[in-house]
């Protein structure tokens, strides 16, 4: 192999030693190469511009909008995650990235939908998937109903009410939940058609419990009950 194929090799390998080309074949002290970081980015690569993917490995330029230095390609995110700071995160629960790159939630708040919310030793989210009003409602074993009318209850607060978008709406305890069984109520106050909600209970980072449902009707307040069209289920602490 001569001298020029092995550097172009080495460079494209992304090498960054410095040798002496009296070890190759016909080299003499006075071509003495270190392939420094400028050199490597500057020297053509079939490695990292194959299909058009640009070398990324040290190179002056960053990588583009939307897409991260992965082994050496500039690499497109998967699924819904975006690249923050050099790497692909979810906006929807990312603690550092919550919604948006930077954004980043304060010491006691989870993210949920891409928004700060409140965290604690007790979290039940509600999430859904077309714009309109669902509302959480959540009855404690106090027997005292959280909801958008009464937003603070046996210790529990609800600290978000969604009335136009997709949510969430959470109800959380920063403290100690009181013992005994919860219910849990999803109510489509104001929907434009069939919305596929999703509600999740955590205690600290473990789920307890998680729902489903699909709603399709509008419905006004409607009290959270086990009788109620709109019950979802109960837990017990």
């Amino acid at each position: 192999m001569s001298r020029l194929c092995l550097l172009g090799l080495l460079a494209a390998l992304g090498c960054t030693t410095s040798f002496d080309v009296n070890a190759l074949p016909g080299g003499d002290a006075s071509t003495d190469v270190s392939l420094d970081a400028t050199t490597r980015a500057d020297v053509p690569s079939t490695a990292c511009g194959a299909a058009g993917r640009p070398c990324c490995v040290n190179s002056p330029s960053p990588c583009g909008p939307g897409t991260i230095c992965n082994e050496g390609f500039c690499t497109a995110c998967p699924g819904t995650t975006v690249a923050c700071a050099g790497v692909c995160v979810d906006p929807q629960t990312s603690l550092t990235h919550c919604g948006r790159c930077g954004n980043a939630c304060p010491s006691g708040q989870a993210c949920a939908n891409g928004v700060c919310v409140g965290d604690g030793q007790l979290r039940i989210t509600m999430i859904w998937g077309l714009a309109g009003d669902v509302d959480l409602h959540v009855v404690p074993p106090c027997g005292a109903e959280i909801s958008y009318r009464a937003t603070l209850q046996c210790g529990g607060q609800l600290d978000r009410d969604d009335t136009s978008g997709t949510g969430p709406e959470n109800v959380f305890w920063s403290g100690a939940p009181a013992p005994g069984t919860y219910l849990v109520c999803a109510t489509p106050y104001s929907i434009r058609g069939s919305t596929p909600v999703t509600v999740t209970v955590n205690q600290g980072t473990r789920e307890l419990r998680r729902w489903s449902v699909t709603r399709t009707t509008s419905s006004g307040y409607v009290l959270c009950s086990r009788t109620s069209p709109y019950y979802l289920g109960d837990f017990t602490l």
